[in-house]
């Protein structure tokens, strides 16, 4: 879980193919206001996110994991 939250924290509009380090071919990705399903549509979705974006860091405040799992 470590790797994904440091991993995932250090992707910008520049290194968009970390997403394949985190997530596989067949991810499902879901926010408040969207579902993405497949890599490929997940890097489009991260694109267009971060076009505008000049620095971005995210805190996560609680993590829970199961086996395999993260939230």
């Amino acid at each position: 879980m470590e790797h994904f939250l440091k991993t995932f924290n250090s992707i910008d509009a520049d290194n968009l193919d970390l997403l394949g380090k985190i997530y596989n071919e067949n991810v499902v990705f879901t926010d408040p206001a969207h579902r993405i399903v497949g890599l490929d549509n997940l890097k489009d979705y991260f694109a267009a996110m971060y076009s505008n974006v000049k620095e971005i860091n995210f805190t996560f405040s609680e993590i829970l994991q199961n086996n395999d799992k993260g939230y």
